[in-house]
């Protein structure tokens, strides 16, 4: 079954994103060698992500399920326009061009973020309420972790969201990495995130047939 195995490739873009995000938190400074290799890691990561969304489409969702239907669509466009500006910003870094310090790229960045976690939360709550669409107690449990999971990852790009205006309004941040404040909260909210995602994928994994 090919959801299998493009469920574990996801897990795998998931855990790279996880590392990622800790690296370049307390390592910001980039490299050559780094920029290069975190552009092609990236990419992969996202070609993952958006192939089990297409995947899960085709052979989870029963095509009667509409409003699921509809969320899986919404996950895999969400997704590909996060690889387009991962790539244009990766991209941006590797080769040192000025885009990478351009305020709307920054801003839509963050913005196109912020709606892939509100996605998230709606992708995992209609799979949660679906009609047989969790077939045993531990995938229900799991989608309602993930689901829970999707929505600290939109508190944590709403600060992000709510910081930039703040940033560029008044030029005075009152999120950031420096602050010891928001290092915890942040670092609590991407850990749960990431755990929950992963434990649903786990799940998912484990499961003996799609739902179709």
């Amino acid at each position: 079954m090919l959801l299998k195995k493009v469920t574990l490739l996801m897990l795998l873009g998931i855990f790279y994103n996880f590392a990622k995000l800790l690296y370049f938190t307390f390592n910001p400074a980039y490299s050559p060698v780094i920029s290069l290799s975190n552009f092609l890691l990236s990419l992969f990561a996202h070609i993952f992500i958006i192939s089990f969304f297409i995947t899960f489409s085709r052979e989870f969702v029963d095509p009667q399920q509409d409003s699921l239907m509809n969320a899986t669509i919404g996950a895999v466009v969400s997704s590909v326009a996060l690889l387009v500006l991962d790539f244009v910003n990766n991209l941006g870094s590797v080769m040192s061009t000025y885009w990478t310090q351009d305020q709307v790229l920054e801003y839509v960045t963050i913005l196109v973020y912020w709606l892939n976690s509100l996605i998230l939360v709606y992708f995992f709550y209609i799979l949660f309420i679906a009609p047989g669409a969790t077939r045993s107690i531990k995938m229900h449990k799991a989608t309602l972790f993930a689901f829970y999971g999707a929505i600290a990852a939109t508190i944590m790009h709403s600060l992000n969201l709510v910081n930039y205006f703040y940033l560029m309004r008044l030029h005075v941040s009152f999120w950031s990495n420096d602050m010891p404040g928001a290092q915890i909260t942040g670092g609590i909210l991407i850990l749960f995130y990431f755990s929950a995602i992963s434990v649903f994928l786990i799940t998912l994994y484990k499961e003996k047939t799609p739902n179709r």
